[in-house]
């Protein structure tokens, strides 16, 4: 097959004539060689250059309560906003990425809450448990980027 390619290509490129308009009706590969070739493009000196983006380090964790229930556990999220509990990711806020924050399993009677708070208490979401199978719990927002004030449309 590679053969017949190449004896096409031959064909096409010598003895064929050649359909643009300037020349008259020359072979492609007459075309290609008579057509002044432009260089490449190159970057100008005057430039800034900035040095390559690194990943941003995970903040120093903050101490940590010492005095917690038996049923809180402190996690630090990924750089995500997400954690991981019994092989079950929790999504939390992505504007939380390498935090910690204290996850309250309700083992007791019910058997079935999950809370999250961060370490000053404040509740950052509660979930049921998932059935078992279910591998990603999310926030319940959508994915993207989120702002707490709505904004202008550009075209406005």
């Amino acid at each position: 097959m590679q053969a017949q390619v190449d004896a096409f290509d031959h064909i096409y490129n010598t003895q064929r004539p050649h359909q643009g308009p300037p020349g008259g009706r020359v072979t492609a590969l007459t075309a290609w060689e008579a057509t002044e070739k432009a260089e490449a493009p190159r970057p100008a000196h005057d430039l800034i250059r900035r040095p390559a983006s690194r990943p941003r380090p995970a903040p120093a964790p903050a101490p940590a309560p010492t005095d917690l229930p038996d049923d809180t556990i402190i996690k630090t999220l990924t750089s995500n906003g997400a954690f991981y509990l019994n092989k079950v990711q929790y999504m939390v806020d992505g504007r939380r990425g390498f935090q910690q924050v204290l996850v309250i399993t309700d083992d007791n009677k019910t058997g079935d809450t999950i809370t999250v708070t961060d370490l000053q208490g404040e509740i950052l979401i509660e979930h049921t448990r998932p059935t078992p199978g279910i591998a990603y719990v999310g926030n319940g927002r959508p994915p993207g980027p989120h702002t707490d004030k709505p904004r202008l449309s550009p075209k406005s």
